[in-house]
């Protein structure tokens, strides 16, 4: 992801705390290949100013760090909303959804037992669980990847010529975002204006939603497809497909290790309504 550097970093010690970027989850990603936390906050909530754009309505900015409390001291420092280090571990009353479809359906079943324990740390923790069926996400991932291929190759139309400067993988996605109309763009934008009521119908009966991260763990450098219970699949698309569609909706969500999968770090992924990052940083330190 964009922000492995800022992962890497935090998770061998160099740094406390760093900053990273999530258009299609690569604040999440790193951290948890890494280890680490990560917070991709609300969409608008930090500042975006003097970051490379990517997907103008997409990318987010949030903190990377070893630590729950410096997540939520690095929130401070970019955001005047909220002390976001006044989260409590008493999940007495939070009402946690666990996804009936989509989210677990191809997990690497170690990965899956990870976040189950996760969840009941939480139920411990005084939170109540509850099987919720959950919008489309296969859909809405569609729609979140439409937008950002148009997005990002409009942003990088005046340099793509350039093309000795740009990773042969990465010239390849602003070729596919040139070659899309504008009306495969304007109907992903209807798709996600969709999603927003059925997410917010959804978050009247939860107030998160507890999924993993991603379906396996970090993948060998290099790789180009994984093999999660057997079925191989593509590296990136495997790597995004628990965590693209949020950045679509802009609604928070965490990334907090969970455990350990043959000496890798597993994580768990917290998702909250719009401006509930305190919610999900208390639920985090519940498992971190």
């Amino acid at each position: 992801g964009s922000s492995g550097g800022s992962g890497a970093a935090v998770a061998s010690g160099i740094v406390p705390i760093a900053i990273g970027t999530d258009t299609g989850g690569s604040i999440r990603i790193p951290a948890a290949y890494c280890g680490t936390v990560g917070l991709k906050p609300t969409y608008g909530l930090i500042s975006r100013d003097g970051c490379q754009q990517l997907g103008m309505t997409l990318d987010h900015m949030g903190p990377l760090a070893a630590t729950v409390r410096d997540c939520a001291l690095s929130m401070n420092a970019m955001s005047d909303r909220a002390d976001y280090t006044a989260y409590g571990r008493d999940l007495k009353g939070v009402r946690i959804g666990w996804p009936a479809n989509f989210y677990f359906d191809s997990v690497d079943s170690r990965i899956a037992a990870a976040v189950a324990r996760a969840r009941d740390a939480a139920r411990d923790a005084g939170a109540t669980i509850h099987n919720v069926p959950v919008p489309d996400i296969a859909k809405l991932n569609t729609a979140a990847r439409v937008i950002l291929l148009c997005e990002a190759s409009a942003l990088m139309q005046k340099y793509v010529q350039r093309r000795g400067d740009f990773g042969a993988d990465v010239l390849a996605l602003l070729e596919q975002g040139l070659l899309l109309p504008a009306v495969d763009y304007v109907n992903a934008q209807r798709v996600r204006k969709a999603f927003f009521v059925e997410f917010k119908m959804l978050f009247e009966k939860i107030d998160c939603l507890f999924t993993a991260t991603t379906p396996m763990t970090a993948p060998a450098i290099g790789s180009t497809t994984v093999s999660i219970n057997g079925v191989e699949e593509d590296v990136r698309l495997a790597s995004t497909r628990l965590v693209r569609g949020i950045n679509a909706i802009g609604y928070p969500a965490i990334s907090v290790p969970c455990g350990e999968v043959d000496g890798v770090p597993a994580s768990l992924q917290i998702i909250g309504r719009p401006y509930a990052e305190t919610l999900l940083l208390g639920a985090a330190a519940v498992i971190d």
